[in-house]
């Protein structure tokens, strides 16, 4: 069976490996095909339908496992594929058919420019009318199966960068604060849950800095939280996190 958990470590091991990223759109295109290329290597490999209008992967089992669904027929659904592809969820229309193919047991993978895994659930919400935001928190806590928020970060050796990564699983509790509309709670079962693999931004740094891979200066100039970072950093254990 895949879960989430099983393709994150997949990916986390991957963007640990790969540093040289320059563009934030080449990184999130390599984590899309790396997750890709691991579903096509599962003992059942899924039909996977991909309706980005600008794709620019090149990865050999990828390009055969992935057909094109126009945007009408994801919405209707009528090809009923495993996985769809989003490569962006860019509108209304697109983030409800997202949610309604989730809500039907399709694994749909896709991205969002927003600044943190918490701000990324407002985002989804904020997107629909507020008569019927209630629903769609209803919708998203039942669908949610994780969210991954990348940074890049200039390595200290000055030789490329490397992804600072910020882990939110949809786990019970946080599918009861979507439904509670207490997002703004999230952060701090994501520093707590560090068993089910969450992690936030600012533990990722601490740890990045402590392993000598970032300078403290890069870490502090993207944190969010410079004193919970002084603290872990003061700590000096990067396993803590």
């Amino acid at each position: 069976m895949v879960t989430f958990g099983r393709v994150f470590r997949s990916l986390d091991c991957a963007l640990r490996r790969r540093m040289d990223q320059a563009l934030s759109g080449m990184d999130l295109t390599f984590s899309q095909g790396h997750i890709m290329g691991y579903l096509a290597h599962c003992d059942t490999p899924p039909c996977a339908k991909d309706i980005e209008d600008r794709f620019h992967l090149s990865h050999p089992t990828v390009s055969g496992l992935l057909s094109r669904l126009e945007k009408k027929e994801f919405i209707a659904l009528r090809e009923d594929p495993d996985v769809i592809l989003v490569g962006e969820m860019r509108d209304y229309e697109t983030i409800s058919a997202a949610l309604t193919a989730a809500e039907t047991g399709h694994l749909v993978l896709s991205t969002l420019h927003t600044i943190g895994a918490a701000s990324t659930i407002d985002r989804i919400i904020d997107v629909f009318p507020a008569e019927g935001q209630h629903q769609v928190r209803a919708q998203l806590s039942a669908a949610l199966q994780g969210v991954v928020t990348q940074q890049l970060i200039p390595t200290l050796d000055g030789t490329g960068r490397i992804a600072a990564l910020e882990i939110l699983t949809g786990n019970d509790a946080v599918r009861n604060l979507i439904r509670e509309n207490k997002g703004h709670q999230i952060a701090s079962l994501m520093q707590t849950g560090s068993k089910e693999g969450m992690r936030t931004l600012t533990q990722e740094l601490a740890r990045r800095t402590l392993e000598g891979r970032i300078a403290a200066e890069s870490a502090y100039a993207v944190c969010p939280s410079p004193d919970d970072l002084r603290q872990y950093l003061e700590a000096g254990v990067p396993g803590r996190f």
